[in-house]
């Protein structure tokens, strides 16, 4: 990779907790290659911008999916205690709920699917 697609591809690692929460990854990557201008002392051709742009996206596009993804309950079960997102059929509603590692800590017969908290921005 030449210097000014590290360089977004460095930035754009630098938002990826912001990325996730808001889902915002092509956008927050258009911004990375357009600040490697002339003023900041990089010349991109549009070519490398798109080359840039798909690379980065490869890079993230696993890690957000993965992460992002509902998972049918009780099939698959969260393997840390902690807080995650919940869906309830019967109320047709999603919502943080705690696995304590055996079970929900309520509504654990209504909840049909969950997945992971997204992460806080890092200031």
């Amino acid at each position: 990779m030449n210097e000014p697609v590290q360089k977004a591809v460095m930035e754009a690692r630098n938002y990826y907790a912001y990325l996730i929460e808001k889902e915002e990854i092509s956008g927050k990557i258009a911004l990375v290659l357009n600040g490697l201008s002339h003023e900041n002392g990089y010349s991109i051709s549009c070519k490398a911008r798109e080359h840039a742009k798909d690379e980065i996206m490869n890079l993230f596009t696993g890690m957000v999916s993965e992460k992002a993804r509902w998972r049918k309950y009780p099939e698959e079960k969260p393997t840390d205690y902690g807080t995650y997102w919940v869906y309830r059929k019967g109320c047709k509603k999603a919502h943080k709920e705690t696995w304590n590692n055996t079970g929900w800590a309520y509504n654990n017969n209504d909840i049909t699917h969950w997945r992971h908290l997204p992460e806080n921005p890092k200031d």
